[in-house]
């Protein structure tokens, strides 16, 4: 019984926290007269004032995701002064609190038995949970116009504690996501 009361816990604090958002916005010219496939990263664009982000181990996880992605895509990097397109990134991370009342919902159930068996925090019917949301977002900028003439953004939970490997992994698939709206080339 013990377990199915942590199981429903972990569930509803899973439940409530997973959310990812992705958003894109603007238009790469996609007819083949005006295909354009070479970018180059925009030089001295500083990702973020938050060191969690600005730091050398994300910036190459995020540039290595992205040339990966845009290579699937038909894109060739190549100097900044010789592209099509220019490409700088940034980055936030926000630190949010959810309140959950759980005991109340098991009591509204029929499980008021459940609450004699919860952690001392659950007991008193809310439980807080500290989680922390990174946003990435992706510019595309003409470099003859220095417009932006696309965006891609991605929001998720982010765990700070998660090893390197993993964290490699969660900007991978944000950045596979942002970029399935750019067009082939």
């Amino acid at each position: 019984m013990k377990k199915i009361a942590i199981f429903l816990v972990l569930s509803f604090l899973i439940a409530g926290c997973a959310t990812n958002s992705i958003q894109t916005e603007g238009k790469v010219p996609s007819d083949p007269g005006e295909t354009k496939g070479t970018y180059g990263w925009l030089e001295n664009a500083v990702p973020s004032d938050d060191i969690r982000v600005n730091n050398e181990e994300i910036d190459r996880m995020v540039r290595n995701s992205v040339e990966k992605h845009l290579a699937t895509r038909g894109y060739v990097r190549v100097e900044q002064d010789q592209a099509d397109y220019l490409l700088s990134w940034f980055g936030n991370i926000t630190d949010e609190v959810k309140e959950l009342s759980l005991s109340s919902f098991y009591a509204r159930n029929g499980y008021t038995g459940l609450i004699g068996t919860m952690p001392k925090n659950v007991k008193g019917g809310k439980v807080k949970k500290v989680f922390s949301r990174g946003t990435l977002i992706l510019d595309v900028m003409d470099r003859k116009t220095q417009e932006v003439i696309w965006r891609g953004s991605a929001t998720n939970i982010i765990h700070e504690k998660m090893p390197k490997g993993r964290k490699a992994q969660y900007v991978d698939a944000s950045i596979k996501k942002i970029l399935e709206d750019l067009p082939q080339r």
